[in-house]
């Protein structure tokens, strides 16, 4: 170590440069203290910006939360609606296939009815003819009661002209003074009486074979009846599976006018016996009674 003025000179000099480095120290931390305050006081805004985008940021996650919770919400509603529209498809292609096949049932139930109106019409027209037909059969047949009847009586005639020929050719045979006849007379009254007997004979036989044809006429038309009656009472059935309806008060009124026409027309017997007198006597008389029930057999 020096010791001397020397020495101390170096030491002061030592000490010199010693301050002016502190003194420079200082300054220097000074202006790094003023530079300090004014970063800092520049940096403030900053700081307060960052802050305000720190609560922006958080303001942007909580809305971000919520909207997923609405999107969710959102898409949740979306799948439902998704799912009604799928349902509510179905349920429309349903109702249109069920439109659909009800316009088919109702095309057919509406092709039946014009089938059936169009059966009914023409069942009406053969009732209609087949009244007129029975009609016509019954006037007939009354004529032919009427004629066989004025045969009958005709019979009678020829039948009381025979008997009293024959009684007088009896009693002129018996007693020859009373009535004489010739063998011409004799013989043209034996002839005129069988060829009247022959006539009316052939004319019963003619209005019976009319009676036959007439009969068996009247049997076809009966048996036609019973068809359409038949048909009518299939009609109805059908009617009825289709819900077609007839009120119980027509059909019962037309099937009773039916029904008492046929009967009418089935036995005359007892109209056409009440209008044919009663004859009494011999074998013509047995005739007429087999000839009358041959009739209304």
């Amino acid at each position: 170590m020096l010791q001397g003025p020397e020495g101390e000179g170096n030491h002061g000099i030592i000490l010199e440069n010693a301050k002016a480095e502190l003194a420079k120290a200082k300054e220097e931390l000074n202006r790094a203290k003023e530079s300090s305050m004014q970063s800092w006081l520049d940096s403030e805004p900053l700081i307060d910006e960052l802050e305000k985008q720190k609560a922006n940021l958080a303001n942007a996650q909580l809305s971000e939360n919520s909207s997923k919770t609405v999107t969710e919400k959102l898409e949740s509603q979306l799948e439902t609606i998704h799912k009604s529209i799928k349902s509510k498809r179905e349920e429309q292609l349903k109702t249109e296939l069920m439109i659909q096949e009800t316009n088919q049932n109702l095309d057919h139930m509406r092709n039946e009815m014009e089938m059936l109106k169009l059966e009914r019409n023409k069942e009406k027209q053969t009732l209609a003819k087949l009244r007129q037909t029975l009609h016509l059969r019954k006037q007939t047949a009354q004529t032919l009661q009427l004629t066989l009847r004025a045969v009958l009586l005709e019979s009678d005639a020829v039948e009381e002209s025979s008997a009293k020929a024959l009684q007088q050719i009896k009693l002129s045979e018996n007693h020859r003074d009373v009535v004489q006849l010739t063998n011409e007379k004799y013989y043209a009254l034996t002839r005129r009486a069988k060829e009247k007997i022959s006539h009316t004979n052939s004319r019963v036989s003619v209005y019976m074979e009319q009676k036959h044809a007439a009969q068996a006429t009247h049997d076809l038309v009966l048996s036609r009846l019973n068809k359409i009656y038949s048909s009518r009472s299939w009609s109805m059935n059908k009617r009825k599976i289709m819900g077609l309806r007839y009120t119980e008060r027509s059909a019962k009124g037309q099937d009773t006018i039916i029904e008492e026409e046929v009967m009418a027309n089935v036995s005359p017997k007892s109209s056409a016996e009440e209008s044919l007198p009663k004859f009494k006597g011999g074998k013509l008389q047995q005739s007429r009674k087999s000839v009358d029930d041959s009739i209304f057999s």
